[in-house]
């Protein structure tokens, strides 16, 4: 059984496997592919195809730590966090990223071109309360937006 869901606007379709696990978003002239660390569910890649050539355009490479995500108790299905995935998977703003931490926390993002070669890296920083749940995160990128996060 594959499972589709149609999101809009724009009008995208998103494949989910028989575990309503996304596997693939679909919009008018690109289609994501993603990757999970099969133990966690962490989305650890993102490929970026143009419908028109089956050619690569981007790679975004995941690294996650090891403590509780800021989302991991947060009851959505995992169909949105792809969903928020693909469509800010340019936007550089700290809040954007939170959606990635599904069940750990995004710590490294690192971007390839078509050939593979990689032209970017992004950083993101978290600091934890005595539980190891996430209380601020902020990155890299110009501005280093910080995100305080309260329970």
């Amino acid at each position: 059984w594959r499972g589709a869901i149609f999101l809009r606007p724009p009008p995208w379709e998103l494949e989910l496997d028989e575990n309503n696990i996304p596997l693939k978003i679909i919009d008018g002239k690109y289609y994501a592919i993603f990757t999970y660390d099969s133990d966690n569910k962490n989305l650890i890649k993102q490929t970026l195809y143009d419908i028109s050539t089956e050619k690569i355009v981007t790679t975004y490479n995941y690294e996650y730590d090891s403590n509780f995500g800021i989302l991991s108790k947060v009851d959505l299905p995992l169909w949105f966090y792809a969903y928020k995935a693909y469509s800010a998977r340019e936007s550089r703003y700290t809040y954007n990223r939170i959606y990635f931490n599904y069940y750990n926390n995004l710590i490294k993002e690192t971007i390839s071109n078509e050939n593979g070669s990689k032209y970017d890296e992004f950083n993101y920083d978290y600091w934890y309360n005595d539980w190891h749940a996430p209380v601020l995160m902020s990155g890299d990128t110009p501005g280093r937006i910080s995100l305080s996060i309260t329970y």
